[in-house]
C-alpha cells in the first residue's frame, strides 16, 4: 500500500524495489515488532473513523422506535398497545461548517498517513543496510527499474 503526500510522490515500502525476499521478511518483522508503528497505525485508523463521522453530518438523520405494552387487570381482559414512531431531520450546510469539518478531518487523516509512511521507512532502513542477496554494494540502475538483483 502506498500513500501520497501533497507532492504526489508515492510513499510506502520503498525496499520492495530490491525484490529481495530476505529484506522484505526482515522489514516486515521489524515493522510488526515496533510499538511506534502500531501506535501510528492506530492513530491513522482513528483519523479515518473521524472522517467517516464528520461526513455523516452531510446526510439526514432518521430514527425510529417500536414498542408494545400489554396491560390488564382482574376485571378487564388484557389489552395490547402498539406504538410506532419515526423522526427524520437534516441540517442544511448553508455556511459550510460541516464541509469544513470534513476537510479538516481528511487533512488530519492524510497527515496521519504520511506520518505512518515515514515511520515505516525509518523502521525498515536498518534492515536495508544489512547485506542480503543483493550483496553490500548499492543497487544498480536495472535494480531500481524493478529488475531483481538476483541475476
Amino acid at each position: 500500500e502506498t500513500n501520497s503526500a501533497q507532492d504526489g510522490v508515492p510513499r510506502g515500502k520503498w525496499w520492495m524495489v530490491f525484490n529481495d525476499g530476505q529484506l522484505n521478511a526482515l522489514a516486515d518483522k521489524l515493522e510488526k515488532s515496533n510499538l511506534d508503528f502500531r501506535v501510528a497505525e492506530a492513530q491513522y485508523r482513528r483519523a479515518q473513523a473521524l472522517v467517516a463521522q464528520s461526513r455523516a453530518g452531510l446526510f439526514p438523520v432518521v430514527t425510529g422506535e417500536v414498542s408494545v405494552t400489554r396491560s390488564g387487570s382482574a376485571s378487564r381482559a388484557p389489552a395490547n398497545n402498539y406504538d410506532l414512531s419515526a423522526h427524520a431531520s437534516w441540517d442544511a450546510d448553508l455556511w459550510g461548517r460541516v464541509r469544513r469539518g470534513v476537510e479538516a478531518s481528511e487533512a488530519s487523516a492524510a497527515a496521519s498517513a504520511a506520518e505512518s509512511s515515514a515511520l515505516e521507512a525509518r523502521v525498515a532502513m536498518p534492515a536495508a543496510a544489512l547485506p542480503t542477496s543483493c550483496g553490500t554494494s548499492p543497487p544498480s540502475k536495472s535494480t531500481l527499474r524493478g529488475r531483481s538483483c538476483r541475476s
